[in-house]
């Protein structure tokens, strides 16, 4: 018979993720950097061929159900907080502040050049942006 793991040391290997205290290695956050920027493109459409989806009360009995699976009560109760990390990276700034803009086409055909060229999400593009525009000023 195998005995569960007691601690989240006995689960996985250094380093821990300095936010979620959860092990990661320089490849996994190369994934989920990657993965966030596929999130973050508009375009992006998820294969739910095969998928079962859930919604509200039942999404989040599913989503907190498959968490236990991998940590304890207290791991999961420390590190369910406001969603994504704040971009001013420190804590307790709340979320980061989302702004709307309408493109003409024009302007948008360049973006979307400049996304493919760079390989970055327009969210990061245009942050970059607006900051050289502001401080510029």
């Amino acid at each position: 018979m195998t005995s569960e793991p007691t601690s989240r040391d006995d689960r996985a290997p250094e380093p821990f993720d300095a936010l979620t205290g959860w092990p990661t290695t320089p490849e996994q956050e190369e994934f989920y950097a990657a993965w966030a920027a596929d999130f973050e493109r508009d375009d992006y459409e998820p294969d739910t061929s095969n998928a079962t989806v859930y919604v509200g009360a039942e999404a989040a009995r599913q989503g907190r159900e498959l968490l236990l699976s991998v940590m304890t009560e207290e791991e999961l109760d420390r590190i369910t907080g406001p969603g994504r990390p704040s971009l001013s990276g420190t804590v307790g700034d709340g979320p980061s502040r989302k702004r709307q803009v309408r493109l003409p086409a024009q302007l948008d055909e360049l973006l979307e050049l400049r996304i493919a060229a760079e390989g970055r999400g327009a969210s990061e593009i245009l942050r970059d942006a607006l900051e050289q525009y502001l401080r510029a000023s």
